[in-house]
This record gives C-alpha cells, sequence and structure tokens, in this order.
C-alpha cells in the first residue's frame, strides 16, 4: 500500500489474523473479522477488488486450514494453502485483463509463497503468547499436558502405576466422548 511500493501489498499477512482467530476463538469469527479487515486493506488500496479478494480468500483458507489443528505442521499447511489461494487469485484477475506480463505473475507468485510462509510463522510464533496472556487453552497447551515426559506424568508412572494407566484410559474415554 505503500505508493513507491506497489507489490508490497502482497506481503500483507491478513491470514495471519484469521489464523489466530481460529486458534485462539473460532473459525466463524475469524472469517467474519477478516473480511472486514479484507474490505478495508482493499479500499486502503484504492478499492482494488483484486486486492480484496486475495485477502477474503487467504484468510477463509487460513482460518479453514487452521481451525481443529493438533499438529504444528498443519498450521504451514495451511500457510501453503494461503499462498496457493492467493496465487490462484492473482493469476485469475492476470488472465480476466489479458496481461503478458509473465515475469510481474512469477514475482508476485513469490510474494503470494512469501505471504503464507509468513502468516504460518506468525501465527505459530505468537498465539502460544496470546493464549497465555488472555487465558484462552489452546489445543496445542492440552496436548504439552498430555506428553508422557512430563514430571507429573512420570511421577505418577512411578509410584501408582495402576492409576496412571486408569487415569490415561479415562481421559483417552473423555476425548472420544468430547469429539
Amino acid at each position: 500500500i505503500i505508493p513507491a511500493r506497489p507489490l508490497w501489498v502482497y506481503l500483507f499477512p491478513i491470514s495471519a489474523v484469521s489464523m489466530l482467530l481460529a486458534t485462539l476463538i473460532d473459525a466463524q469469527l475469524a472469517i467474519v473479522v477478516t473480511a472486514l479487515l479484507g474490505v478495508l486493506v482493499g479500499s486502503v488500496a484504492g478499492d482494488s477488488l483484486e486486492i480484496t479478494t486475495i485477502c477474503l480468500t487467504g484468510a477463509v483458507l487460513g482460518a479453514l486450514g487452521v481451525r481443529r489443528s493438533e499438529k504444528l505442521y498443519s498450521y504451514f499447511i495451511a500457510g501453503f494453502m494461503v499462498a496457493v489461494g492467493s496465487f490462484a487469485v492473482v493469476l485469475l484477475y492476470q488472465l480476466s485483463v489479458k496481461d503478458d506480463d509473465w515475469a510481474g505473475l512469477w514475482l508476485k507468485a513469490a510474494l503470494c509463497a512469501v505471504n503464507g510462509l509468513l502468516a504460518s510463522t506468525l501465527t505459530v510464533g505468537t498465539f502460544s503468547l496470546l493464549g497465555r496472556l488472555f487465558g484462552i487453552t489452546t489445543t496445542m497447551q492440552l496436548l504439552e499436558l498430555s506428553d508422557p515426559t512430563q514430571p507429573l506424568l512420570r511421577r505418577l508412572l512411578n509410584e501408582a502405576p495402576g492409576t496412571y494407566h486408569h487415569s490415561i484410559m479415562v481421559g483417552n474415554l473423555a476425548e472420544r466422548a468430547a469429539e
């Protein structure tokens, strides 16, 4: 959106906001908030429908990609989905105006890839901090608690193996019931 740098708008990681909101609160809220944010970014970028569509596509794909993630790599898969979706929108807009600037298209593809990587890195780097700051329990925090190398679980295994086994079984049953 900087006047001297018109391509920097493709690097704007709006999907990181949707990925964070989907992880911490809810995917539907994340889509609504980032839809409004995408319209705002598009209007600031000179009422660009292309930029608005890129922001909306990336935000929706990012939110849907991490809404029930239990593995850390799923955030990077969501970032890849954001990059591919953003590039698909760029390609469709370039084909619709019959522009033959293929070098510019490859540059925009690289910027979309960096955008997806940046969004996933920002999300992974900040969701744990924000979750602890606002008291929101994330899936990753629950998975950390179930790690068998936790000192408390290790002590329970050594001192009361029957209680440990029973606790693990009850936890598995509760997880299946919650799902």
